[in-house]
């Protein structure tokens, strides 16, 4: 295969006042009988901004079209790009778009570590995680020496790093998981809820859906198992009520009228569902809404 690149650099200027500086790479692959063509430019800002675009010979995109790196790199950054090189692409700091933020920070990778980033560019939580979750209720998961915890918005590890996996706080609780067991803990880092179930899910309305021996019930923010496990299936609570099915049929239809309401205590307060509104009710999955 015969790899070919032509590079262009220089200054990005506008009515004549230098602004920025460009680098672009254009590279030819010949691969048998065909060509194929990759264009890349680099627009870098002494504000912090840069844009990119990257384009193929079969499709295009944009990687994203504005971002921010370290300010005190910028020198250096073009320096490099000055001389050719490309490594220092991995120097750059790019801003996610908003549907990755939660509570203000988002995930941030660098140089093989995870941490968390604010929407001016900021690296507020540094790099030193093996994996990270989202923020929910002021706390991410972060992982650590193959264990997971929970920091704060400052970065402050307030569980200790003692799991083997878990999930985003949801009316104050998390799961973790450890010896292949499932719990929770409160936003204290006291287990609550000791390890002794197969799946867990959220907390809705004061009570959470756990898994045990392949039967699903309905515990208490004290651990008290206030719905047994004998449910195939189950859905969290809402407005007072939850679905649950009691019966393990492959029959879709008989399936789907087997779906009752509940209430807290467990007494069925509606008999049976209509089939439609039963088969358009989306059915959990337990490992939808856990792990990280």
């Amino acid at each position: 295969m015969d790899d070919s690149c032509e590079y262009n650099s220089g200054p990005i200027t506008r009515e004549e006042e230098e602004v920025g500086y460009f680098f672009e790479e254009s590279k030819a692959n010949e691969i048998g009988d065909e060509t194929l063509y990759s264009y890349s430019r680099w627009e870098l800002f002494p504000d912090g901004t840069f844009t990119c675009n990257t384009q193929r010979s079969w499709e295009s995109w944009d990687i994203p079209e504005e971002g921010i790196f370290e300010r005190s790199r910028y020198e250096e950054l073009v320096n490099q790009m000055k001389e050719l090189k490309t490594d220092w692409i991995d120097e750059l700091t790019y801003i996610p778009d908003d549907e990755y933020f939660h509570e203000g920070l988002a995930t941030f990778y660098k140089c093989g570590k995870w941490g968390f980033i604010d929407k001016k560019g900021i690296v507020v939580i540094p790099c030193i995680f093996d994996s990270a979750g989202d923020f929910s209720e002021g706390f991410a998961g972060i992982k650590r020496n193959e264990k997971w915890g929970f920091v704060d918005n400052t970065g402050r590890e307030v569980i200790s790093c003692i799991y083997d996996d878990g999930g985003n706080f949801h009316e104050g609780f998390a799961g973790v998981k450890r010896n292949e067991k499932w719990g929770f803990v409160d936003n204290t880092g006291r287990e609550v809820i000791p390890c002794i179930y197969d799946h867990v899910r959220y907390f809705y309305e004061g009570l959470a859906e756990v898994e045990r021996n392949e039967k699903w019930g309905f515990v208490d923010n004290t651990g008290r198992e206030v719905i047994p496990c004998q449910y195939v299936r189950t859905m969290h609570f809402q407005e007072g009520k939850a679905q649950v099915n009691e019966n393990d049929t492959q029959d879709r239809f008989s399936f789907a009228r087997s779906w009752i309401y509940i209430d807290k205590t467990g007494r069925r307060i509606i008999e049976k569902k209509t089939e439609n509104d039963s088969v358009s009710q989306k059915i959990s999955n337990p490992d939808d809404d856990l792990p990280f």
